[in-house]
């Protein structure tokens, strides 16, 4: 086994921890700037959606802490593997929830958020679902972190 996959699967989990904890700042401190990138039009940032901005900042942070969680490669193989798969499965779960979500508002046109993000939004969840589930069922090896041993023949 090579180290080339746990490393590929390690560098998902480093560039999804930054993409997650580098919106969080906008969320938490800027909503109007975050907001102005989302909803329809300037009456809809509004205190409530400041709020909601704030509450989803908070969320995003969260739930990356599973993914840092993930990251480690030391301890019982495993517990390893088995915290990998958690995390990808709960995070999954949540991607197609909210995908399902921003695909209703979608096809209602009734949503206060603009069709480019719930389009945009929905492409980042698909994409997001499609590499845990090929980390999961095509290549979980890549989980293991005694992939990063280079076995002699």
């Amino acid at each position: 086994m090579s180290s080339t996959g746990h490393s590929i699967y390690r560098a998902a989990l480093v560039l999804e921890m930054i993409g997650n904890l580098g919106s969080v700042p906008s969320w938490i401190l800027d909503q109007e700037t975050a907001l102005r990138f989302l909803v329809r039009g300037p009456s809809g940032i509004t205190p409530v959606s400041k709020s909601f901005a704030q509450w989803f900042g908070g969320i995003v942070f969260a739930l990356t802490i599973p993914l840092i969680m993930a990251f480690p490669s030391s301890g019982d193989r495993q517990v390893v593997i088995a915290r990998r798969q958690l995390t990808y499965w709960t995070l999954g779960a949540g991607e197609f929830a909210l995908g399902g979500l921003m695909a209703m508002q979608y096809l209602d046109g009734d949503s206060g958020l603009s069709e480019d993000l719930l389009v945009k939004g929905m492409m980042t969840m698909a994409g997001l679902m499609v590499m845990r589930l090929f980390f999961l069922f095509v290549k979980p090896e890549w989980m293991d972190p005694a992939a990063t041993q280079v076995k002699e023949e």
